[in-house]
């Protein structure tokens, strides 16, 4: 249920509520262990970040793909990720990269259907 001012409440979950700002974003958090008390610039970076003007996340790193294919499966088109030490935080803007996904979603569908699909298959027949 939507009330007029924006807030959604789920029926099977009153207890929580959420308003949007005409936008749904997705949030990626990392609270990466191994840095706790230490701010994410100490050397050597987190691996899944590079320093060029400003940190950012590297696009050949697991999580830029997490983050892509989670984009492409909600439909939407940024993501908020949000780094957290007890030392240093840091938010990276990420946008849906239509680029990516041209690559990315056709193995991703060729090994769902080579792959997993036939895996479940022979589960299930068995």
């Amino acid at each position: 249920m939507q009330d007029s001012c924006g807030k959604l409440v789920l029926k099977n979950r009153n207890f929580t509520a959420r308003t949007h700002e005409n936008e749904a974003v997705l949030l990626e958090i990392k609270c990466p262990f191994s840095r706790r008390g230490q701010t994410l610039t100490t050397d050597p970076l987190l691996p899944y970040l590079q320093k060029n003007d400003a940190l950012e996340l590297r696009k050949k790193h697991t999580y830029y793909a997490q983050i892509q294919i989670s984009l492409y499966a909600l439909e939407l088109q940024q993501c908020w990720f949000y780094v957290y030490t007890e030392a240093d935080s840091l938010t990276i803007k990420i946008s849906r990269d239509e680029e990516y996904l041209a690559e990315a979603i056709p193995v991703l569908r060729e090994f769902y259907v080579a792959k997993y699909l036939t895996c479940l298959k022979e589960y299930y027949n068995t």
